[in-house]
């Protein structure tokens, strides 16, 4: 039998080479990470997509020069017409609705005890409800036990001196509260994070976060995420009255939303109160109900959706704001909202 001719190795180097797709018209900075992250590793999300962003060596160095080409290069114009319709057929696609009611405790009033309120910004997710904001809100991973991570500079130059407002917070985000490095040269230091929530009980602050609060620049107010008005009044005795650079809502909103008032309210929150050049992150996109509403009571359902749908578009269709969607995780949508600097 004839051996066959000894064939020529590969290079290494050539084996793990991955080319940068070139951004795509009006693409965002997180889709175009969502996008990349799915042709470097050919997942599909969850587990499997965040173990991927958990690898270290050529991945890593991959997602930082795709983190780099999306800064430099994404657009931050006004969507076409276009544009703006697909982003809002991917909206109407991700709406979901989990089969369960919200708890409440033994005075009858909302409980958050089933859902994850000590989220972190930082680190990696555990399980759907335990994604980190640096991934659920944003699409990028970042890990801060490594000084050298590509995604703590993207995050000090996106959140330095920034208003920061968090819709239902909880307990959330504490380390980028307090700083994860002890190093304000690597942590980014908002000039004021502002947590609004309808309750706070239960939740005992560290100390650090303790001594945030004495300083001022981290505030926790009571107030409802479906009044703007009320959040008005809170941004205004806190000093700020150009509005937010960031507005944040996670799990507990729009998750304990019940009615499309509420929901029309949560938009009118927004937009009332996000300041030109302001990014505003929703996720997931999601509503707990019934079985009952949600076998018996299928219109019901149908108006909680067709208010995130009238309310989406009514921004889309306004030159001062782009509406789009990505997947930051399995069977999760995150809906974000920018207003521009100036109309275009």
């Amino acid at each position: 039998m004839r051996e066959d001719a000894p064939q020529e190795e590969t290079p290494v180097e050539s084996q793990e080479s991955f080319v940068l797709p070139d951004l795509q018209p009006e693409e965002q900075i997180e889709e175009y990470m969502e996008r990349v992250t799915l042709l470097r590793e050919g997942y599909t999300g969850g587990i499997r997509l965040e173990k991927a962003l958990n690898s270290q060596g050529k991945y890593k160095e991959d997602m930082t020069r795709a983190l780099l080409k999306a800064v430099q290069e994404s657009s931050a114009g006004k969507f076409t017409k276009e544009k703006g319709e697909q982003e809002l057929e991917k909206l109407f696609a991700g709406v979901t609705f989990a089969s369960n009611e919200a708890k409440e405790d033994s005075e009858g009033a909302p409980s958050f005890e089933h859902t994850n309120r000590s989220r972190w910004f930082y680190g990696s997710a555990e399980g759907n409800d335990n994604t980190p904001y640096s991934q659920l809100l944003f699409g990028v991973h970042c890990d801060p036990e490594l000084a050298d991570d590509p995604a703590l500079p993207y995050f000090k130059a996106l959140l330095d001196d920034k208003n920061i407002l968090m819709l239902g917070g909880g307990k959330s985000a504490t380390d980028l509260v307090v700083g994860v490095c002890g190093d304000t040269a690597v942590d980014p230091v908002p000039s004021k994070i502002i947590n609004t929530d309808i309750s706070f009980a239960g939740i005992t602050d560290e100390p650090l976060v303790q001594e945030k609060i004495a300083e001022g620049s981290y505030v926790k107010a009571i107030a409802h995420a479906d009044n703007p008005e009320e959040i008005s009044e809170v941004l205004s005795s806190n000093g700020i009255e150009g509005g937010m650079d960031e507005i944040w809502a996670s799990y507990s909103v729009p998750f304990y939303l019940k009615t499309p008032e509420e929901i029309k309210g949560l938009f009118a929150t927004i937009k009332n109160n996000l300041a030109p050049g302001g990014t505003a992150r929703i996720s997931p996109v999601s509503f707990q109900v019934s079985n009952d509403l949600l076998m018996n009571h299928p219109e019901e359902v149908d108006r909680l959706k067709a208010s995130i749908m009238d309310s989406a578009r009514e921004l889309q269709e306004d030159p001062e704001f782009n509406v789009y969607v990505f997947r930051p995780a399995a069977r999760t949508t995150t809906l974000v909202i920018k207003r521009l600097k100036s109309a275009e």
